[in-house]
């Protein structure tokens, strides 16, 4: 974080702080990392500060956010990252983005991992230090750095927390093997697990714009997110949801249909058939000990 978002939090916070105490009262006992909903102020007071920052904060701040960062610290943090908020793309190539006269395929592709496969994958994840659904991600990204030819993108993954998407930067120019990018992705998806992430519905409100060279991608698992994917496949251009039934996975991978639906059909189907491979691959290795 530089200093001049330093800068701009702080002035949230004081903002925010003197709201409190205009409503509330200066002896309220109203400070920056207090939780605001345990001072045991009645619910009407609370709902004029959401009333008076909603005037200073328009279209920025909801009641849903107040009781998702309950301190006026947090608050201040959410608040700035909306302020221009917009999502990296990821770079791939214009064949992918265009389709080129070409007869259009589906822009679904499905899968289910069956018991065999999942349990497979569930060990091999253990040995890894992940969960299967992590174990999943590392490949669909890595798998995105190869058709975009770029070692470096940002996943936006919602594998956490209910309804919020975290940013997760990955980098695999220096990934020698499958061992190697598991452990990278493990740290890479637990370090940006401790940000907050964004609402669906702020990114929503936000109102991303697709991009004609470049893609938002997004790998999230379908019990963390209320209310349908419908907004999801409006934000982002490449989708990979992982359902969990009680012993095996659903995979749907999705494209905007305005896409190049041929390229990305093969994509998808690549990622089905490199999930066997490495399975494979991996079984052998630890059968030759």
């Amino acid at each position: 974080m530089n200093q001049r978002q330093i800068t701009s939090i702080e002035q949230l916070e004081t903002t925010i702080l003197d709201v409190f105490h205009v409503v509330l009262g200066a002896d309220a006992g109203v400070t920056t990392t207090i939780n605001f909903f345990d001072l045991g102020s009645d619910s009407l007071l609370l709902a004029q500060v959401y009333n008076q920052l909603e005037k200073l904060y328009p279209a920025q701040i909801t009641l849903t956010n107040m009781f998702a960062y309950p301190t006026i610290s947090r608050l201040a943090k959410f608040i700035a990252d909306q302020e221009g908020m917009e999502l990296e793309a990821y770079p791939v190539p214009l064949d992918y983005m265009q389709n080129g006269g070409q007869a259009l395929q589906d822009h679904r592709y499905e899968f289910r991992i069956e018991k065999d496969r999942f349990n497979e994958i569930r060990n091999l994840s253990k040995t890894a230090g992940c969960t299967p659904v992590e174990w999943l991600w590392s490949l669909f990204a890595y798998l995105l750095t190869e058709i975009g030819n770029q070692p470096q993108l940002t996943v936006y993954t919602l594998i956490y927390r209910m309804n919020h998407i975290s940013s997760i930067p990955l980098d695999v120019q220096e990934v020698q093997d499958f061992n190697e990018l598991f452990a990278l992705a493990k740290q890479a998806l637990h370090t940006a697990d401790e940000q907050p992430g964004h609402h669906i519905q702020d990114l929503v409100r936000a109102g991303m714009k697709s991009q004609h060279d470049a893609i938002r991608p997004l790998f999230y698992e379908a019990d963390y997110v209320s209310g349908g994917r419908g907004a999801l496949e409006e934000l982002f251009d490449v989708i990979c949801e992982i359902q969990n039934e009680k012993r095996n996975m659903v995979v749907t991978l999705y494209c905007k249909p305005g896409m190049n639906t041929v390229q990305w059909n093969l994509f998808f189907r690549t990622y089905d058939q490199m999930l066997v491979k490495v399975i494979e691959s991996l079984r052998s290795a630890a059968e030759r000990g």
